[in-house]
């Protein structure tokens, strides 16, 4: 027959249950919760504890004789293993940190070898490094989002910083030039930009066990066509269009269906610098303006990131034809509600430009 447990527990119920929901280590808390269930009797056998905490009584015995010798403080001191001392320096695990925050970060684990040894003299193995970077940096390989080597970092950063007054000079222009007496109803902000969907099939990461290769079926076949897309950041309300190729002639189409629906509108559109943008043969709506953003800087265009929603959703899709691949599509624009694409493209700079241009 299991005996009731003798100890006096100096803690009342009120504090032991104030410690439980205060503490975040579980084992401690465990530790607690063995207080709380002996202090307020309503388990009184170590035995059934043991089964309610998945413990052995072997192990709360110990708790018990700690919490005897030294009081609560030493029952919830718990046991961390010396180990072997790091072979990399404290300072000198903060300078790699630093420097692991440039988003250029390394090549790879031998990458770092070599900065520790010319940098810092330190000469250390590759298991060091992995077991530093992995375990105590939390830093691991990413696939890098890639970056034009002709883009002009400060021009991108001044077109983020002065989109406001962009916006409004671009609007104060419009209205010099047209002459119009009405006034559009509402000035508004679009992201344009082209994405190119074919039957090639779109790859990428799959989870699998330990030690299992994964494999997927693929196809080549080069069959493709082009969406034209604008999207606004502010409402996330959306506008597509499918053409054959990427030129001034569909990019006129693609405009003037656009200003046809929204005809009540001034709508302000920021694209890229692509030749077919720029052309001179290009007839502009007059309700349209082009903001053009700096060249080789695609990532200053929210509209990217809907294109990767929609080619992380072809993702292993193997269409058998166009119509197939339309189809599928029309499932993805289905899912891409005003509130998704909002949250995609809804930049804080730009909806701060926004504000300030219509201030």
């Amino acid at each position: 027959m299991a005996k009731r447990v003798k100890i006096e527990i100096k803690e009342t119920i009120d504090e032991l249950q104030a410690l439980i929901k205060q503490e975040t280590n579980a084992k401690k808390k465990e530790r607690l919760q063995l207080l709380y269930l002996l202090q307020s009797d309503q388990v009184p056998t170590l035995e059934a504890i043991a089964i309610i905490l998945g413990k052995n009584t072997a192990t709360l015995y110990r708790w018990l004789k700690q919490y005897r010798q030294g009081g609560l403080s030493q029952c919830l001191d718990l046991y961390q293993p010396q180990g072997k001392p790091c072979l990399i320096p404290a300072e000198i695990i903060e300078k790699l940190k630093e420097r692991l925050q440039n988003p250029e970060g390394f090549l790879g684990y031998q990458e770092i070898q070599e900065w520790l040894k010319n940098e810092h003299q330190l000469d250390v193995g590759y298991h060091v490094v992995y077991r530093v970077v992995r375990r105590v940096l939390r830093a691991k390989p990413k696939v890098p989002r890639p970056k034009s080597s002709k883009r002009n970092e400060a021009k991108a950063q001044a077109f983020k910083q002065d989109l406001g007054h962009q916006i409004q000079e671009a609007v104060t222009l419009w209205n010099q030039q047209s002459g119009e007496l009405i006034k559009p109803k509402r000035i508004r902000f679009w992201c344009q930009d082209e994405a190119r969907v074919g039957l090639k099939t779109v790859v990428g990461r799959v989870i699998t066990l330990f030690g299992v290769k994964p494999t997927r079926a693929v196809q080549w076949s080069r069959r493709n066509f082009y969406i034209y897309g604008l999207f606004e950041p502010e409402s996330g309300e959306s506008f597509y269009c499918e053409f054959s190729h990427v030129n001034t002639e569909c990019f006129q189409i693609f405009l003037h269906a656009f200003a046809k629906i929204y005809f009540e509108d001034l709508h302000v559109i920021q694209l890229d610098q692509a030749s077919f943008h720029l052309s001179q043969n290009l007839t502009v709506p007059k309700n349209v303006i082009l903001l053009f953003q700096p060249a080789h800087s695609p990532e200053l265009n929210p509209a990217e990131r809907v294109w990767e929603y929609v080619r992380s959703q072809l993702r292993w899709f193997n269409a058998q034809n166009l119509n197939e691949l339309r189809e599928k599509l029309d499932e993805i624009y289905a899912k891409l509600t005003q509130e998704l694409i909002a949250s995609l493209t809804g930049w804080r700079h730009i909806l701060d430009a926004l504000s300030l241009a219509r201030s």
